[in-house]
């Protein structure tokens, strides 16, 4: 059961397991800009953030924190979604976003594994262990590789939000060990918006989610956003 729903799940605190992307993207003849990133030190030296996308970002962070809901979208204070680029030279490009609605969490399928992986590795908080964590549509996950697809940008990372100060951890901006268990060997980056103050938010990017394996995220603005956008291959 659990080596199954590795295929299909992606869960709160997570990046997409690679032997799923691998299935989808080569059964659809689209390896080469889907597949998992060959990350090294060497190979990424810092994501260039567009500001439009940032603040896309925190958008989807506040609106899920306070509401109003979107039609379909799970109500509850967590925000989940997909990241789309390209990476030029030695720099990793953002280009799209994806906020994902829905939380099959709760479903008969994962709510087991669910259940044992959060008492296993969660920490205690606010939220009891039984309503942590997320779990993809599978049709939303294929709309969102169809669209990256379109766009011609492979699936670079995801993103989820920590919103609860802990005595140990007062910001909240790195990843958990849950976290780090979970992003292992997905190939793609975590980021990790702290929401504690919502007023100010801060972004964190970590290779599989391992906390030794951050990435320099700069923020980009105006013309420096327009010039990076006018080349640069797709790999």
């Amino acid at each position: 059961m659990h080596a199954l729903l590795k295929l299909f799940i992606i869960t709160w605190n997570s990046c997409l397991n690679p032997a799923y992307l691998q299935k989808q993207t080569s059964q659809q003849g689209r390896l080469h800009l889907n597949s998992p990133m060959q990350y090294n030190k060497n190979n990424i030296i810092e994501i260039h953030l567009p500001l439009r996308l940032w603040q896309a970002l925190q958008d989807h962070c506040l609106r899920k924190l306070s509401g109003p809901y979107l039609d379909g979208e799970a109500e509850e204070p967590k925000a989940f979604g997909l990241v789309g680029g390209s990476i030029v030279d030695h720099r990793l490009e953002l280009k799209h976003i994806v906020p994902l609605k829905k939380n099959a969490r709760h479903q008969v399928c994962n709510k087991q594994f669910m259940d044992g992986t959060m008492s296993q590795h969660a920490v205690p908080s606010v939220t009891p262990l039984s309503q942590r964590g997320w779990v993809a549509d599978p049709k939303e996950l294929n709309t969102a590789i169809d669209d990256f697809q379109t766009r011609q940008i492979r699936l670079v990372g995801t993103y989820h939000m920590h919103r609860v100060a802990w005595e140990h951890d007062q910001t909240r901006d790195t990843p958990t060990k849950l976290d780090t268990i979970l992003g292992e060997n997905s190939r793609i980056l975590m980021f990790i918006i702290s929401m504690v103050e919502p007023d100010n938010p801060q972004i964190r990017a970590f290779f599989e989610g391992n906390g030794e394996l951050e990435a320099t995220i700069v923020i980009q603005t105006g013309k420096e956003e327009e010039q990076e956008t006018k080349g640069g291959d797709i790999v």
